[in-house]
């Protein structure tokens, strides 16, 4: 079973292709603390990321994570160094402000 840890709301529509996965066992947290963000990491093999910072230290704690995904745009408050030398890839999702910014 793939485990992925969402942080906080998301669009209908998103949740739905997930839920629908067999193969997938979703664990959702909101308004996480860096550190409730490093505990949720633990077990997860991914994660959909919002607004918690993500720092070296919870990225080299998650020994199972093999991706993230960032709900939004910008990447500020990832440490994008400590996933590139664990060679995790960071993805965003591409279109997901377009109308509120519009």
């Amino acid at each position: 079973m793939f485990r992925i840890l969402v942080e906080g709301p998301m669009h209908d529509s998103g949740m739905a292709m997930l839920r629908a996965r067999q193969d997938v066992e979703l664990d959702f947290r909101d308004k996480l603390t860096p550190d409730a963000m490093a505990e949720g990491l633990a077990e997860a093999d991914a994660l959909i990321l919002r607004l918690t910072p993500l720092s070296a230290s919870a990225i080299y704690q998650a020994l199972n994570l093999k991706t993230v995904a960032r709900m939004g745009v910008g990447y500020d408050h990832i440490d994008v160094a400590a996933l590139t030398r664990r060679g995790i890839p960071l993805t965003i999702v591409v279109g997901a402000l377009a109308v509120s910014v519009a």
